[in-house]
Order: structure tokens, then sequence, then C-alpha cells
């Protein structure tokens, strides 16, 4: 979940700022699926209002997108920037990375930007989704990833 108004950076905040401050050496080959906080908060809402006891509803966009493209859509509303396409890191070389970084974490205390459960769960994961049964049943339409990604940007360059 990306947004506007955030009054400390999520972890999504956060990479969608590194992403506009050129801050993402490499794509470690994950996909994100970029949505609208506002339309998770209003499907939340309408499960309450709409939704059936024990059922499930995906509050997700459709389609992923990829973080070589994500930091192609940062480039495209801010040129000015010259922003890098990041390349792909092989998968052990990712593992390698990760230890390292759980590692020092252990001295700085700060959480790591990568961890080897991550690798090992979403590498090459296409976060896409069926959510049909929100649509139908809850009125659910969140903007496409790209407009919620283009208005967290404009939020975190301007404010």
């Amino acid at each position: 979940m990306i947004g506007s108004e955030a009054h400390k950076l999520s972890y999504s905040n956060n990479l969608v700022y590194q992403a506009l401050n050129g801050e993402i050496p490499v794509d470690t080959n994950m996909t994100l699926n970029w949505i609208d906080v506002k339309d998770v908060a209003f499907g939340t809402y309408q499960a309450m209002l709409k939704g059936k006891n024990r059922h499930r509803y995906i509050l997700a966009n459709e389609q992923h997108t990829t973080v070589q493209e994500t930091v192609k859509i940062a480039a495209e509303l801010y040129p000015e920037l010259n922003l890098k396409t990041p390349k792909k890191v092989a998968k052990w070389l990712l593992y390698i990375v990760a230890s390292l970084m759980e590692l020092g974490s252990k001295f700085n205390g700060k959480e790591p930007l990568l961890q080897r459960h991550y690798v090992a769960m979403f590498y090459v994961l296409k976060q896409d989704y069926n959510i049909n049964k929100s649509k139908q049943e809850l009125g659910f339409n969140p903007k496409p990833s790209k407009e919620a990604l283009e208005d967290a940007l404009r939020y975190l360059k301007n404010d």
C-alpha cells in the first residue's frame, strides 16, 4: 500500500522514496502490486458493510509492477532526476547480500533492506490477483497501479 499524507514512511512508501532518489542499485526480480491506501481503506469499509461472513476479499490491483517498471515510471515523471534502471541480480547473489545485511543489522540495530526469507518468498513471484469478487460484491475499483505509484511519487517528491 502506498499513498499520500503519510506521517511516517511505511516500508512500501520508503521503497517508492528510494526509487525516486535513485537508491535502488539492483533489481531483485521481485514484483510489486502497488495500490493506493485509500482504495484499501474503501475496500475494507465496504467489506464491513457489504461483505459476507467468513468470506475473504482481495484488495489489490490485478497486475503487478516490476522494480524496473517502477523506476521507469519515476524517471518518466521526473526526467530531470536522470534515474538509472537497475540491473537484475541472480538469486544466489541476493541470498549472500541479504545474509550480510541481516548480519549488519545485528550490529547497527536497523532492519535490513533485504532479508533471505523475502528472497525465498518473492523471487520471480508475479503478484497478480483476481479481484472480481471484490469488484462485484464490494464495488471495489482501485485506481491502476501506475496511477497509484505516480500519486505516491508526487507526494514524496513535493512533501
